[in-house]
């Protein structure tokens, strides 16, 4: 349950750069088809669209990596963490020039707000993730300080239980 979040927010924008290069490849395919037809492509229109369809695919199938890794070990290790920062670094450059684009649609700003509250989502899970293994780690390190502390007291009561040390000895300084 610790790790539903990151696995929704990776399978999420999966989908979402995968059907993103899939409509870029659409622009390439009718760019392409208008400039042999005779039409006025514009000439940044097939480089800019296969640019974006190729590092959309890398961004979606980094997604894809990152979900199968937390799928099988768990939301915080430092290999999955990595992977989270490549794919949230990508799909920013990717929704940026997008947004940028002279054909940019009007969701391109609210998709790049949803990628920085889903990175934020991804790190605050993570960090509550790291807060109930600290907590787990002092549940134990409490026990073992309270034996260590039980300890010292039995040692220190031991101590000062007087003990004669000169049992079945005459008292010294007398003639008696």
């Amino acid at each position: 349950m610790a790790r539903i979040i990151s696995l929704l927010i990776s399978f999420y924008w999966t989908a979402y750069f995968a059907l993103q290069a899939g409509a870029h490849l659409n622009g390439v395919h009718l760019a392409s088809f208008q400039a042999v037809a005779g039409g006025r492509a514009a000439i940044w229109q097939v480089p800019l669209d296969l640019s974006l369809c190729l590092f959309a695919g890398l961004v979606s199938t980094l997604f894809l990596w990152l979900f199968t890794n937390v799928l099988s070990g768990g939301a915080r290790t430092q290999a999955n963490w990595q992977i989270a920062r490549l794919a949230f670094a990508g799909a920013l450059g990717v929704s940026i020039v997008n947004l940028l684009a002279p054909d940019a649609t009007e969701g391109g700003g609210m998709a790049l707000t949803a990628l920085i509250a889903c990175y934020m989502a991804f790190q605050i899970e993570a960090l509550l993730e790291d807060g109930q293994a600290d907590s787990a780690d002092d549940g134990e390190g409490q026990g073992v300080a309270r034996l260590v502390a039980l300890g010292a007291a039995r040692d220190s009561i031991l101590l000062r239980i007087a003990v004669p040390t000169n049992y079945g000895k005459t008292p010294k300084g007398g003639d008696n």
